[in-house]
């Protein structure tokens, strides 16, 4: 599960803001305050990692998200300051497994303790994405006394390219390792350190090695265990590279139905996909929430296609009210509008689902009722993202989290305000007590209208 995603020169972002994540996590502020961005940020980093690009630069245009460039996406159009993203999530990973199997081995080797630390970035030369390494970090401590024998922090090494290759910028080539051994040999000559330079050096040409089998900036300088200790790293970056392929995206406004869905298994229309692949048990829990939702309609699916067209489904709904039978093309909008969502809930499993505006086009009491599909869904180890300006749906939730018989605790659940200022948006985080009341108070100016309007001049 994703706990935590800090921003910075991001739209909006500015300065480094750090939203906390949670099983439910809902988005609250005005409009154009930074509250899309934040979904927009995971939906970036989804498609870059899912990018087949050789200079593996952030994928600003494709088809999860249009963004433009990276001059449209950075803070103020200012092309001088650096985009960041840092992401926090929970493993899976049991370190105690695989403790026996290092503890005996010091981390960075037998007789000194080195720290290398990169950071990559890139920029736009014309129409080609160059890599470069931008900082550096590195110190040798005698291992037996800790005593510091040499260390350097060097920032903005744009002047200085490394060869990058294969299709991740984290990924330094034979050519690059080669180039980074001679910088750091040259920056050790240079300093007034009593290290050893001939130890030093046949220390960093064994254990400097970059690691063949991963896509991110880390280093194998272990002496021993470290082909395990690299596995444990491939180990953290196959979850992450899993967890954004299998995010889903749900936008503010969803495809409005049709009345006849052809060609569902090339995935370009996700309800008709979706029902198709797991039609029976789908269906009959669809129409469990249209009654939890008091929606008089019950859903089912028919194939009116031939040997000639091949398979054409068409969405039917039956009015329980005068049994009339009806498309969702013929009804209000908002059973279109809602029905992806309640299909997403009920098909995945240990996914975050990112979606917008949830409650556009349902009646306040339907609103409501989403937090209760919400909070059923939870209980596969779907995590949902929700940016929202609904009262309802966050009252529910409050009254769940009240109603100790809920399956709801206020621990699952994290709320943030977002709001633009002079520095970029700011995230207030908005936390709940266990009896769902807030610990502080809503920034001015939300949630206030009804009071405003009941009592104001």
């Amino acid at each position: 599960m994703l706990k935590k995603i800090k921003l910075e020169n991001f739209k909006s972002f500015g300065e480094p803001q750090e939203i906390e994540l949670a099983p439910l996590t809902l988005l609250y502020g005005p409009n154009s305050s930074g509250k899309s961005s934040i979904i927009q940020s995971l939906l970036l980093i989804k498609q870059s990692m899912e990018s087949r690009n050789q200079h593996a630069a952030p994928t600003f245009s494709g088809n999860l998200v249009d963004l433009g460039s990276f001059k449209t996406v950075v803070h103020k159009h200012d092309a001088e300051k650096d985009i960041s993203f840092e992401i926090e999530y929970m493993s899976s990973l049991d370190i105690e497994e695989h403790r026996a199997k290092t503890s005996n081995n010091p981390v960075f080797g037998k007789q000194d303790l080195r720290t290398l630390r990169l950071q990559y970035s890139s920029y736009e030369v014309g129409l080609e994405s160059v890599n470069y390494l931008k900082d550096m970090y590195f110190s040798c401590y005698q291992n037996n006394s800790m005593n510091k024998l040499v260390e350097f922090d060097i920032k903005n090494l744009k002047g200085r390219k490394f060869g990058v290759d294969r299709e991740s910028a984290f990924h330094v080539g034979n050519y690059g390792q080669e180039s980074l051994r001679k910088f750091i040999f040259n920056r050790v000559k240079k300093t007034n350190s009593k290290v050893n330079e001939n130890q030093l050096i046949k220390a960093l040409e064994e254990e400097l090695n970059l690691s063949v089998d991963l896509n991110l900036p880390v280093y194998s300088m272990f002496a021993d265990g470290g082909e395990h200790i690299n596995s444990i790293f491939s180990q953290i970056f196959s979850e992450v590279k899993f967890k954004f392929e299998e995010l889903k995206y749900l936008g503010p406004l969803r495809s409005a139905p049709k009345r006849f869905y052809s060609n569902v298994n090339d995935g370009s229309d996700n309800i008709a996909l979706k029902l198709s692949e797991e039609q029976d048990q789908v269906v009959e829990k669809i129409n469990y929430w249209f009654g939890k939702f008091e929606i008089p309609y019950k859903l089912s699916v028919e194939d009116v296609g031939n040997l000639v067209t091949g398979k054409i489904l068409s969405i039917q709904l039956k009015d329980t009210r005068t049994d009339t039978v009806v498309t969702p093309a013929d009804v209000g909008f908002g059973i279109g509008q809602v029905l992806p969502i309640i299909i997403e809930s009920l098909v995945n499993r240990n996914t975050t689902i990112c979606v917008e505006q949830p409650e556009i086009h349902l009646h306040p009491r339907l609103q409501a009722h989403l937090a209760d599909l919400f909070i059923e869904s939870i209980k596969n180890n779907n995590q949902w993202v929700i940016e929202t300006h609904s009262e309802a749906l966050l009252l529910r939730l409050q009254r769940r989290i009240r109603n100790k018989s809920s399956d709801i605790s206020h621990k699952q659940v994290k709320v943030s305000y977002v709001d633009c200022s002079e520095l970029g948006a700011q995230v207030t985080d908005l936390p709940l007590d266990d009896e769902g009341d807030f610990l502080k108070h809503w920034p001015d100016g939300f949630f206030e209208e009804r009071l405003t309007e009941q009592f104001g001049d």
